[in-house]
């Protein structure tokens, strides 16, 4: 399943990151886990540092790297969608209230 262009995504903040090298590691303090991103996962991450739409992270995300819009919605769709079953971030559907 993709995500609608206008979902917004939105980190959970009580997670802390920071770069190791070449990748990014970041640690679920609540989960005790921590997780190791390469650089296409690690220019997701940091697309999200604040609350954006599918379609602005796609949009930044095509300035950065060589890929096409369509591949570039399903990848990041399917790695947010990813991050979401883990708890790391909050997918925030079209039309949804927040408050």
């Amino acid at each position: 399943m993709s995500l609608p262009p206008e979902t917004c995504i939105a980190r959970n903040p009580d997670l802390v990151a920071a770069p190791v090298g070449d990748e990014l590691v970041m640690l679920s303090v609540e989960l005790g886990k921590y997780y190791a991103l390469n650089e296409g996962a690690a220019a997701v991450w940091q697309g999200i540092e604040q609350p954006v739409t599918v379609e602005q992270l796609c949009a930044a995300l095509q300035e950065r790297f060589d890929v096409s819009p369509e591949e570039c919605r399903q990848d990041v769709s399917r790695y947010l969608e990813e991050l979401d079953a883990k708890g790391l971030v909050h997918i925030v559907p079209p039309g949804a209230v927040t408050r």
